[in-house]
């Protein structure tokens, strides 16, 4: 998955990240509780497709309630999976 912070936003102060490449098949559950285990989720979003609701478009936002939360995810030096994908 691709991590980046909004762009218009000063990295310090970031709370969004946009997350690819999740894989079709994770529910947004699954993406919640992942994320989750950095830091108090504001909000999550995980992009549906429409005809078949039990697969996402590959992509979704979470909003932290820290910024720090955010600035240690960019920082991470460890390989994150999900699904046996690498994440980060």
């Amino acid at each position: 998955m691709k991590l980046e912070a909004k762009k218009d936003t000063p990295i310090k102060d970031a709370t969004k990240i946009f997350v690819g490449g999740i894989p079709v098949k994770v529910t947004v559950a699954e993406f919640r509780k992942y994320f989750g285990e950095f830091g108090q989720i504001k909000n999550c979003i995980l992009s549906v497709n429409a005809k078949c609701q039990s697969q996402n478009l590959g992509y979704g936002f979470i909003v932290y309630q820290d910024p720090q939360t955010v600035a240690n995810i960019l920082k991470c030096k460890k390989n994150l999976m999900l699904r046996a994908k690498i994440v980060l």
